[in-house]
């Protein structure tokens, strides 16, 4: 008897796990117009690096459906010309505004590229993210 119960109890919490962890797997903007890139950025179940947090919260900004998939090589100094990975996302997300969002950018973070920021600015990935998301938004 200990074991149907046992068996009914743990096919209860598999179904009750699976449907809480598709949940969580829509995309955040879907969950709330307050959602930011860094709810993704390195935070389980999606572990995103910077561009891939910029780019999964922008996506309907981009052409291509697999954008985060895209997105994973650019990390550490490499995306193109050694941008930061976040700046570089936002750029492609708004390639008529790349020009101002790299201005911006700049400005809050103290520079464009990877290593220069890690190097000489010593500003954490995060807040990389943090800018480019709000730069992104219009804060």
């Amino acid at each position: 008897m200990f074991h149907i119960w046992f068996i009914h109890h743990f096919f209860v919490i598999l179904q009750n796990y699976q449907t809480s962890t598709a949940n969580d797997m829509e995309h955040p903007t879907d969950k709330s117009k307050g959602a930011k890139a860094t709810d993704t950025f390195r935070t389980p179940p999606f572990r995103h690096n910077c561009a891939q947090a910029i780019a999964y919260k922008y996506a309907a900004l981009y052409d291509s459906q697999d954008i985060v998939a895209d997105y994973a090589p650019y990390v550490g100094g490499r995306a193109p010309e050694g941008y930061c990975g976040a700046l570089y996302a936002a750029m492609q997300a708004r390639p008529e505004c790349a020009d101002e969002i790299r201005r911006r950018f700049e400005e809050r973070c103290g520079a464009a590229k990877c290593r220069d920021i890690k190097s000489g600015n010593k500003v954490p990935c995060e807040t990389c993210v943090e800018t480019a998301d709000e730069i992104l938004s219009g804060e």
